[in-house]
């Protein structure tokens, strides 16, 4: 299910990606893969952010998914923002999941949005 996580198969099938991920991370990214697949895994197997805990949060917060993103699906991000009693969603047009390639003003637009 998490293929897209494993180091082995990125060299692989995606060597501009595994070499992107060599440059943004260094030389351990490969270490920081094996611990995020180890990370998703466990949420997906034991999810703390569930309607019950996420209607405990009595604060402002903003969920913002990129429109391109693959890791989380849209109703996914409008649902959490929906269980959090003072939350609110926003979509960032045309972004992937890489934060890196967020366009800032956009960001920066949204921030302010949610702070207004």
């Amino acid at each position: 299910q998490f293929g897209f996580l494993d180091p082995e198969k990125i060299k692989s099938e995606m060597p501009g990606f595994a070499a992107g991920l060599k440059e943004l991370h260094g030389e351990k990214w490969e270490i920081l893969t094996q611990q995020t697949f180890g990370l998703v895994q466990s949420l997906a197997k034991n999810s703390l952010l569930n309607e019950l805990t996420l209607s405990k949060i009595q604060i402002p917060v903003c969920i913002m998914r990129g429109e391109k993103d693959k890791m989380v699906s849209e109703e996914e991000s409008v649902q959490t923002a929906a269980h959090i009693a003072l939350g609110k969603y926003f979509c960032l047009a045309n972004t992937p999941h890489h934060l890196e390639k967020v366009d800032v003003i956009m960001l920066k637009e949204k921030i302010q949005e949610f702070f207004d």
